[in-house]
């Protein structure tokens, strides 16, 4: 990784510790490693309750759907978005509950 990625990703780790430490309801970035290569999981107390709420109950269940992945920084890292149905609400258009993002998977292959 190199120095001015490194520095940016530093800043954001920074950030989200600070807001941790004012509301535990702030917390974001859930994983994060750097060595041997860069993984992030990012996901709010909200998309990590939608989840369970919506993918892993028999009764009311939706398809836990992964996204493309995209190329980001011009380097080697990927960014994967995950989506879920929140089931309790409908779609006055087409009648179908709302697609939302869930974690997002960032991540550096060498």
């Amino acid at each position: 990784m190199d120095g001015l990625l490194f520095r940016r990703l530093w800043t954001v780790l920074e950030r989200a510790k600070r807001e941790e430490e004012v509301s535990k309801e702030c917390i974001f970035i859930r994983e994060c490693t750097i060595h041997p290569d860069l993984f992030v999981v990012s996901a709010n107390d909200r998309q990590l309750q939608g989840l369970a709420q919506f993918c892993t109950s028999p009764k009311e269940f939706c398809v836990f759907g992964i996204g493309p992945i995209f190329n980001i920084f011009g380097r080697n890292i990927s960014l994967t978005v995950t989506t879920y149905r929140n089931l309790k609400l409908e779609n006055k258009q087409n009648g179908k509950p709302p697609e939302l993002i869930g974690p997002l998977l960032m991540r550096q292959s060498t």
